[in-house]
């Protein structure tokens, strides 16, 4: 039977063609889960997603491999280290989140099942009848009951086993000629079976099911050469959807008894499309199908969520890229994992909202340094950065719908240590350093032109600044005295400026940020480096305005890359840098006392740190990893420290800077090292 099989899937590769695109409106996010030791022999992988939306993928090799997701990075693990293990394998997780998996033991030509239900991974051979195992599906019933559909290759029948009665029972379902390829099976909620197949010698698309007490089989396309690549869903009704592929006409088809009778459809035929299919049903009953494009080497996505088939891609230029599995959470997101043959790697697509996208805004030359953003009232953003081959300040908006980019300042050597902030008009306040005078600068277009000033000169002065506005529309501004070594405060809340000397107990001020609260109260964290310690400075618990200074933390060397931010409360937040431990840590005084914790420990991570709260109190962080050179991002969302990787496309990540937008959405600045660019990411898309 063998050689049918290898026939079908020449004819099957030799015929594909080009196929256009009719695109969705969700923009796809694609990653890389496994690559190098794991991509030998790609042959096979499978998709499910858990309860908290965080999906899973089973795929073979030199052994079984199964990856997860864990809400903020992949875990890859052996499930089965027997060699020459995991062909056509197939996923499902039982109620209680344990994974169940079906797969090929081609070394023994066997069909085996692993599970990690006991806590750890066991195994066992289900089938070792002869050669056997071929094109499995697995499915879990409501009693977390194991339900898989194969192929016996050596007699051309396709085969059913499960352990519903507590041992494993096996059956022959269909022996009627060669058939049982590219088995697919779905469990309804009365806990019977349905299978779609391929019939290799009459070449038709064949179902059976054993709803009525025993099993049936029926074909639902007799046409010639159709019924490849079958995948099954049942919906809530017990109803039956398969998506395959028609070799003759080269298109993605569909079938569906939901009607009461088979009703067919091609839904893409805009070229040679619909190898690797898989459907999936939604909570609202709507299909979701991933399917491949031999030609241009694409992943597809089709759906009917708006009543007809809409097409999509979710990839490009993956080559024979097949494989694909979808899956649907909770919440109506898709999850497609596939397999790159260009890199050797099995990728994971999903159109979840709000996932991070990054985007360059200034490139040419060397721009993005010391670049500080703000989000105005209108959640347009705005960018303040150092042209590091120009020696300017330069500034971009997205405010008239696109980036706009302007030279702020372009006489001597400025810019450098920039920090932006706007009032409630979204008029725009920008502190910086005059390297070329040693002074502290200022520019604002309040006026409705770009105007700029020198703050405090005379010494060096004006590194590390940072710049708040009040609700008055003044503006606060804390910066570092090199010449002393001390922490500068400036204000022109009088009207003119006037700038104060807060701390000069050793050599204090690096890394300084500020806020004001809404009593139109100054705190200032900072870090001192002859202590290494973090360092906080505020005068709201004295209605004269005198400052009280405080150590944070002084636990290593800690404090560098400091960035404060208020909560409604007028609740103070930092994150900071742990340089004894490279870590990214933070600090509030929200509970009534100073609390400091460890956000990330995974590597030498929280440089560049900045933070932002929401107005749930809800806290947002980017810092660099200069471990893996990757742009970062930490939450307390879900009550808990989350990070996730935002950009890892060459060394980037510095200088970031973040802000949160009225729907709390995030939007971060920073620095491309490897390109010299100024880059964006947000996920309010």
């Amino acid at each position: 039977m063998l050689v049918h099989k290898i026939a079908l899937l020449s004819l099957i590769f030799i015929t594909f063609t080009f196929m256009a695109d009719t695109l969705l409106a969700k923009p796809w996010k694609t990653e890389t889960v496994a690559k190098e030791k794991y991509s030998q022999y790609f042959y096979s992988k499978a998709i499910t997603v858990d309860k908290n939306g965080h999906p899973h993928i089973v795929y073979g090799g030199n052994n079984l491999y199964y990856a997860y997701h864990d809400g903020s990075k992949w875990h890859v693990v052996t499930a089965d280290q027997s060699s020459g293990v995991g062909g056509y394998a197939s996923i499902a997780m039982d109620k209680s989140g344990k994974v169940h998996i079906s797969y090929y033991d081609q070394t023994n030509k066997n069909l085996k099942y692993a599970t990690n239900v006991s806590g750890s991974w066991t195994t066992v051979i289900v089938d070792n009848s002869g050669k056997i195992g071929g094109y499995t599906s697995l499915a879990v019933d409501t009693s977390n009951k194991v339900h898989i559909s194969y192929y016996d290759d050596f007699n051309g029948d396709l085969k059913y086993a499960t352990n519903t009665s507590g041992t494993w029972k096996i059956d022959i379902i269909d022996s009627n000629g060669d058939v049982g390829a590219y088995t697919s099976i779905g469990i309804d909620t009365s806990g019977k079976s349905h299978i779609s197949y391929y019939d290799i010698t009459k070449k038709n698309l064949k179902y059976a099911t054993n709803a009525s007490g025993s099993w049936l089989t029926v074909t639902v396309d007799k046409s010639a050469w159709v019924g490849g690549y079958t995948s099954l869903a049942v919906d809530k009704s017990g109803k039956t959807h398969i998506s395959y592929y028609d070799t003759t006409k080269k298109n993605l088809k569909y079938a569906t008894n939901a009607s009461g009778s088979w009703i067919l459809a091609t839904i893409d035929n805009s070229g040679t499309v619909g190898g690797d299919t898989s459907i999936a049903i939604d909570t609202a009953g709507k299909l979701h199908i991933s399917y491949y494009d031999i030609t241009d080497g694409s992943i597809r996505y089709a759906a009917n969520t708006t009543g007809t088939w809409i097409m999509d891609t979710v990839a490009r230029n993956v080559n024979v890229g097949s494989y694909t599995s979808i899956a649907m959470d909770t919440s109506g997101n898709v999850h497609i994992s596939y397999y790159d043959s260009i890199d050797g790697s099995i990728k994971y697509a999903t159109n979840i909202p709000g996932l991070w996208t990054t985007e360059t805004v200034d490139s040419g030359g060397n721009v993005g340094s010391y670049s500080s953003i703000a989000v105005d009232t209108l959640n347009k953003v705005h960018l303040s950065y150092y042209d590091s081959i120009k020696n300017d300040l330069k500034y971009v908006t997205n405010a008239t719908g696109s980036w706009v980019i302007k030279t702020l300042h372009n006489q001597g050597n400025v810019g450098e240590y920039t920090s932006i902030a706007l009032d409630k008009s979204n008029k725009v306040y920008i502190s910086y350093y005059d390297s070329t005078n040693g002074a502290l600068r200022y520019a604002t277009n309040t006026s409705g032109s770009w105007v700029t000033e020198i703050v405090d000169s005379g010494e060096n002065v004006g590194e590390f600044t940072s710049i708040k506005v009040d609700a008055s529309g003044k503006a606060h501004i804390s910066y570092y005295n090199c010449s002393n070594e001390d922490l500068k405060y400036a204000t022109n809340a009088s009207g003119s400026w006037i700038t104060k000397t807060i701390d000069s107990d050793g050599n204090v001020g690096e890394h300084t940020s500020i806020a004001v609260d809404t009593s139109g109260r100054v705190h200032i964290s900072y870090y001192d480096d002859t202590k290494n310690i973090l360092k906080y400075a505020t005068n709201a618990t004295d209605t004269a305005g005198l400052w009280t200074i405080k150590t944070i933390d002084n636990d290593g060397d800690v404090g560098q890359f400091t960035s404060l931010a208020i909560d409604t409360s007028d609740k103070v937040h930092i994150s900071y840098y742990d340089y004894t431990h490279g870590n990214l840590k933070y600090a509030t005084n929200a509970s009534g006392s100073w609390v400091t914790k460890t956000v990330d420990n995974g590597g030498a991570v929280g440089g560049y740190t900045s933070i932002a709260v929401d107005k749930a109190g809800t806290v947002h962080i980017s810092y660099y990893d200069s471990d893996r050179l990757d742009l970062k991002y930490a939450t307390n969302a879900s009550g808990s420290w989350v990070t996730y990787t935002v950009d890892s496309s060459g060394n980037v990540g510095g200088y970031t800077s973040i802000a949160v937008d009225s729907y709390g959405k995030e939007h971060i600045g920073y620095y491309d090292d490897t390109n010299f660019d100024l880059k964006y990411a947000t996920n309010a898309n």
